[in-house]
């Protein structure tokens, strides 16, 4: 880790696993920014943050240049009391390992460069928050989708894959107590994920 901060490898933004850093750090990062852009902006502005789960994400990656870390890993499947023969794992990292987060963390170091400007994001190990804002409901309802986009077509050739029944929005919104008409509704892969309101009084 020492060697990978030092050379400036890591993403600015991921505060997972790194000495100095915390949950504490994104946290605050959106926190500021949810609470003073729809207060303080001319006009006030929108604001949401969509909370990503990727599916198994220390089992689903393969860390080539560490071979000596992953090869020759066996497993069997205990039910009861039969325990079936062993068998190959060709993928994945080890459960438990310190090095597996690492691991991650580098595999996704490029996550973030194709989302759009004028979007903010945070990461922490495998967990990854994307949030803008927008003076209207239509322009917020068309940077989400183009943000959720940009993220899951860096996904699919990575072999990395998002959970919908996990990924939640949360949109802050300018008019208390308004029930709109045409709420903001955000896709992934394919599924509408929950969605919930803060108002901004």
């Amino acid at each position: 880790m020492l060697e990978l901060e030092r050379r400036n490898i890591l993403p600015e933004h991921q505060a997972g696993f790194r000495p100095g850093k915390s949950t504490i750090y994104n946290t605050l990062r959106l926190e500021r920014y949810a609470q003073s852009q729809p207060r303080c902006a001319r006009p006030r502005r929108h604001s949401a943050i969509i909370l990503f789960d990727i599916r198994a994400a220390f089992d689903s990656y393969i860390i080539n240049y560490l071979i000596s870390f992953l090869k020759n890993r066996t497993a069997a499947i205990e039910i009861g009391v039969f325990l079936s023969r062993q068998f190959n794992l060709k993928c994945d990292a080890p459960q438990g390992s310190p090095l597996s987060p690492l691991l991650y963390i580098i595999y996704t170091v490029d996550s973030m460069n194709k989302i759009p400007t004028h979007r903010e994001h945070g990461l922490f190990g495998d967990n990854t928050a994307l949030w803008t804002l927008a003076k209207t409901m239509t322009s917020l309802s068309f940077r989400l989708p183009q943000s959720v986009d940009a993220f899951e077509s860096w996904c699919k050739p990575w072999k990395l894959k998002l959970q919908p029944t996990k990924t939640e929005m949360v949109h802050f919104t300018i008019h208390p107590r308004k029930k709109y008409k045409h709420p903001v509704a955000v896709k992934v892969d394919n599924t509408i994920i929950n969605r919930w309101i803060m108002q901004d009084t």
